[in-house]
């Protein structure tokens, strides 16, 4: 697995990408993907790509996939729940974290 931080430019064209997504199952299934490419990735970075995607399912999705991936799991909870609108899917993110 690669230790390194996903770079701006690398998270900049990501970003880009995942805006001309069409559709949300689009934009999840890119964020997932770029994220298992051995990259790390900070929790204000999940954050930042959680807000384009339409929908806490989608949203949760992303959460769940990223975490694995974060360097900075001790405050992930509290940062990424707060791109989550509904308590329901912060419970669920809190219960995926608690496994690991």
């Amino acid at each position: 697995m690669c230790t390194a931080k996903m770079n701006s430019t690398n998270f900049n064209h990501l970003l880009e990408a995942v805006k001309k997504s069409a559709f949300k199952d689009d934009q999840v299934d890119l964020i997932e993907t770029t994220i298992r490419s051995n990259r790390i990735i900070s929790s204000s970075q999940v954050v930042q790509l959680m807000k384009l995607i339409p929908f806490d399912d989608g949203k949760l999705a992303v959460a769940k996939a990223a975490y694995r991936y974060a360097y900075d799991q001790g405050s992930y909870p509290s940062v990424v729940s707060g791109a989550l609108t509904f308590s329901d899917a912060k419970e669920e993110l809190n219960k995926y974290i608690r496994q690991y």
